[in-house]
């Protein structure tokens, strides 16, 4: 497992240099932390972690490596995807659930997550915007992205941080202090 995921890890924090030298944006981080919480989600519900790591890394790579296209960026990365793995000569069944996983991970195209790894990204990618404050702050507000990010998770996964979720809710929007 190490070796392909390495080498995809080290491609895509290229692009994301890249990038950033060329915009002033950290795409990294955020893949960072994707990659991060898709593996101790893979490791706690029994998902393939190559399959996991990989869909995690490639998750965004149309960013970094086409500079936009937002709106459609998980066709154009499972497309990435799918050149990056290929030119490596992985397996071409796994291939498809990596692309898979990049073609589903988004919440605001709700698509059904057939695999567990599949879940396991796409929820992982709802967590980061948590751990991403300076992203919260969105035209609709920090409560609406705090919310919207929580009811992209999968029922499991919002079990589990259901505490978490209630007490970042109930510090910020409150208004009370917590010396009451």
């Amino acid at each position: 497992m190490k070796n392909i995921v390495e080498i995809i890890e080290r491609e895509v924090i290229g692009r994301c240099k890249n990038y950033q030298e060329k915009t002033g944006e950290d795409e990294w981080s955020h893949i960072e932390l994707v990659a991060y919480y898709a593996l101790e989600l893979a490791e706690r519900y029994g998902a393939d972690k190559e399959i996991t790591a990989l869909g995690a890394l490639l998750h965004d790579i149309s960013g970094p490596s086409e500079y936009g296209a937002r709106e459609e960026h998980h066709i154009r990365g499972a497309e990435i995807a799918g050149q990056l793995l290929s030119g490596l000569d992985y397996p071409q069944d796994k291939i498809e659930r990596v692309k898979n996983c990049v073609l589903n991970h988004r919440g605001s195209v709700p698509k059904d997550k057939n695999t567990l790894e599949e879940e396991c990204v796409a929820d992982a990618d709802a967590l980061a915007h948590f751990d991403r404050y300076p992203g919260l702050f969105l035209p609709e507000g920090i409560e609406g992205k705090f919310e919207r990010d929580y009811n992209k998770l999968s029922e499991k996964t919002r079990g589990l941080i259901k505490d978490r979720y209630d007490i970042m809710m109930s510090i910020l929007f409150s208004g009370k202090s917590f010396l009451k």
